[in-house]
């Protein structure tokens, strides 16, 4: 990994925690229980990851649609589909309920702020490349106090793409003037992110995230790029038993894309 001089990351589950959503979770329940008391929530959240996550695979091939209005049809199809009667203003008004909750609530993921704190001290620029809503993923960036911390951000709805499509990877070469070898990029999903990062030239590495397994964390990044010792070493990820080069472990199949983790995860930030 010699000459890397920018490290770019995911948001959601990388830099930003995903647990502050379940807390938005039980916000927009009670924000729908006045409506539909003996509604199903587990099921409920469970329809909507799904209804979302193919609403969202469908936006990269059919046209692109913002995350909060596939958010709030597929809410509303989920309700429907459990046997709901939803007006669409009381979805809006429970979605309201459940974006204030999570800004209010957005941590930064343990270690993400001494690791971007270290990278800038060190001279490295940082940056995100993220599937989002702008005026969500900047708000939440900034309540968990990492805003500052980044240079570039490359964020979905700006683009009017969503990754894996590699327009968001060359945009931020663009914007960085950097080459691809000198750009490392940390994300939580093989397909979303490690392919795509590889494909345009990037040194990809794939997040650890609470139990699964091989993936890189912020210390191993910090290694890396020998930010503990001098800055001037360069350590070259080797392959490893079958593990693609960059890769600290083998790539998680439970990695979304969508921003927060899961396979069954909704697309959040």
């Amino acid at each position: 990994m010699n000459g890397i001089k920018a490290a770019f990351f995911d948001v959601g589950g990388v830099l930003l925690e995903s647990a502050y959503w379940r807390k938005a979770d039980r916000q927009l329940d009670l924000a729908l229980k006045e409506s539909f008391p003996n509604l199903d929530f587990r099921k409920l959240h469970e329809t909507w990851a799904e209804k979302w996550s193919r609403r969202n695979r469908a936006a990269s091939v059919e046209g692109f649609e913002t995350m909060r209005n596939m958010a709030e049809k597929s809410l509303y199809e989920s309700l429907v589909s459990l046997g709901c009667i939803p007006t669409k203003a009381r979805v809006r008004r429970a979605l309201d309920a459940w974006y204030a909750a999570a800004e209010r609530n957005a941590k930064a993921m343990p270690g993400a702020k001494r690791a971007l704190k270290r990278l800038k001290s060190l001279g490295y620029r940082t940056g995100i490349i993220t599937n989002a809503d702008w005026n969500v993923v900047i708000p939440h960036l900034r309540r968990a106090g990492l805003l500052g911390l980044i240079d570039y951000k490359i964020v979905s709805s700006r683009l009017r793409s969503y990754k894996p499509d590699q327009r968001l990877f060359k945009e931020a070469l663009r914007v960085s003037k950097l080459r691809p070898e000198e750009v490392v990029f940390v994300g939580d999903s093989v397909e979303f992110d490690f392919e795509p990062a590889r494909e345009v030239g990037m040194a990809p590495l794939l997040f650890k995230r609470g139990k699964n397994r091989g993936n890189a964390g912020f210390e191993e990044l910090l290694e890396l790029l020998n930010a503990e010792g001098s800055g001037k070493r360069r350590r070259r990820a080797r392959t490893a038993n079958g593990r693609p080069p960059h890769c600290i472990g083998n790539p998680s199949p439970l990695s979304s894309g969508n921003g927060i983790c899961g396979a069954d995860a909704k697309c959040r930030v």
